[in-house]
Formats: C-alpha cells, structure tokens, sequence
C-alpha cells in the first residue's frame, strides 16, 4: 500500500513544500518509508534534499535502503557537493555489498558528469575501487576518472589501464 500511494507521489508534479515535507520525515520513519522518500526526491530532481540529512544516510545499514540512497546522491545533477561525493566514495571503498558498492560507483560516474570538480580531492577512493574485485566498480571508477580533467586522474586511469591490459580473463568478447 505504502509503495502504491508513494508512487502515485511520485507521478504528480513536484511541491517545495512537498518535497521539504518528505525531507524531514527521512529521520523517523521506518526504513522502507525512507527508501520511498528518497526514491520520490530523486524522481523528483530534488536529491539535493538529501544532504540535509546525509550523516543519517550514510548510517544505513540495511541493503536496500543504502541502493536507493546511492542511486539517490548520484542524481544530485547540477547541486555540486564535495560532502555527498566523499560520502559515496566512503561507501564504495568500504560498504559490506558488493551491489552497494557497483551502485556507489556507478553515482560517482554519473556525478562526474555534471560536478567533476567535487571528485578531484578523492583520487584516493577511486584507486581502491580500481583495485576492488568487482570489475563494474573498476569501470565505473575509469568512468569517473575519464571525466575529472585534472593530470593526477588521467594518471591513474592510465597506470590501471596499463596494468590492466595484461588480464587474461579480460578478451573482447568478456571485457568485465
């Protein structure tokens, strides 16, 4: 029922004052509520919202919930935040989930887009997650790397690139 009335929310135009409504109930509801709200904001095109209550997200233990908080944070589009994307770099490098961490790294990639400049200072994040296992986390990290335009991040992307192309499980036809 709760997910049939959220997305009929969701569906309808956008209120501010909707949308700061949703924003504050993100610190009592049950979990499932708060994965809706940031599900609605996000569709929205109001994930700037959720840095209002970023240190309460990232605290989110719960799997699901942290899905839709990374995927949230990774449309924040034009709202630059240098907070958001350590946040999610933090969450790469060290959630428990693999699809967390592929999901962390994927928003990285997508903030890199439009706010290559909030990523600069997380070169540090993104050779861990050129070193993860999980080989979406590796090319969503070159993904990011590939759109920060400084000499440090065409650095690393070209020393793994390098490396890299020695794999043997890496053939054209099965490039992750």
């Amino acid at each position: 029922m709760r997910f049939c009335a959220a997305y009929a929310i969701a569906c309808s135009p956008s209120s501010a004052s909707g949308a700061e409504t949703l924003t504050e109930w993100l610190k009592d509801k049950p979990k499932e509520t708060k994965m809706l709200i940031v599900w609605i904001l996000s569709e929205w095109g109001m994930s700037h919202l959720l840095l209002r209550k970023l240190d309460t997200l990232v605290k989110v233990r719960d799997e699901n919930s942290m899905l839709y908080i990374v995927q949230g944070l990774g449309r924040l589009g034009t709202h630059p935040s240098e907070e958001a994307a350590s946040a999610l770099a933090n969450i790469m490098t060290t959630h428990h989930s693999d699809q967390v961490r592929m999901f962390a790294s994927m928003s990285l990639d997508l903030l890199a887009s439009t706010q290559p400049q909030s990523l600069e200072k997380l070169l540090i994040y993104f050779k861990k997650g050129l070193n993860n296992y999980n080989r979406y986390v590796q090319a969503y990290c070159l993904g990011a790397l590939s759109k920060i335009e400084t000499l440090e991040a065409k650095s690393l992307a070209i020393s793994y690139l390098m490396a890299s192309r020695w794999c043997p499980i890496t053939t054209t036809s099965n490039t992750f």
